[in-house]
């Protein structure tokens, strides 16, 4: 995204809208959420039935749909993590139903134990060692396997649940968007016009992939 500048638009990233931007950070990445579980549900019901013929491209559809679910519950952690921005307040996770609470308790630690780390039972890499001739009474050791096994897509269930999680935070988070822009807005208005305008008016391009080295500040 290069530079670009609407007229009579400011800059204000100063401390007090700092709030504000995090909850909007938060904002994209349950809007991801809730657009991948859609795709994903799409995708499964294509995928219900293995056809016959192609097999092994229906082996690869459905991995490359787990791969797809497993992204939504990436973008669903990382917004109640804190790095440079604040993420979703853990208590607000009380507030939510019972069958959701349970939702993010099992989502949270898929995305820590098995997705971001090999820690979970779900991942399994069970080494075997064949013996040849294979059905002969006199054997010897003639190579080794493994079988990668590990837990391959969610269920439907799993993505309606982490659809309604995403949708029910975003609901919260509108509701504080609204509130923290009110208040930003009533701060705004307390400050001299030139001083508004010597922030400038320029939006800030997304630098190069360097960047992915550096670590953002706050306002």
């Amino acid at each position: 995204m290069s530079a670009w500048i609407i007229p009579s638009r400011y800059d204000f990233s100063v401390p007090e809208a700092q709030r504000l931007s995090d909850l909007s950070g938060i904002d994209s990445d349950l809007e991801a959420v809730v657009r991948l579980c859609n795709r994903c549900e799409k995708l499964m019901a294509g995928l219900s039935n293995v056809p016959e013929g192609n097999g092994l491209a229906w082996v690869e559809d459905f991995q490359a749909l787990g791969d797809l679910m497993f992204a939504a519950v990436v973008r669903y952690g990382r917004t109640f993590t804190s790095g440079a921005r604040q993420g979703i307040p853990t208590e607000w996770v009380e507030y939510l139903a019972t069958p959701l609470r349970d939702a993010h308790a099992f989502f949270k630690v898929l995305r820590d134990k098995y997705i971001a780390h090999s820690v979970s039972q779900l991942e399994d890499n069970q080494v075997f060692v064949m013996l040849s001739p294979q059905f002969s009474e006199i054997q010897a050791p003639s190579h080794i396997t493994v079988d990668r096994g590990r837990l391959a897509t969610l269920s439907v269930k799993d993505v309606q649940l982490l659809r309604s999680l995403a949708e029910e935070l975003r609901s919260r988070i509108s509701r504080e968007i609204e509130e923290e822009s009110a208040k930003l807005l009533e701060f705004a208005r307390q400050i001299p016009i030139a001083t508004i305008k010597q922030r400038g008016s320029e939006s800030i391009p997304i630098p190069s992939t360097a960047a992915a080295f550096k670590v953002r500040g706050k306002f």
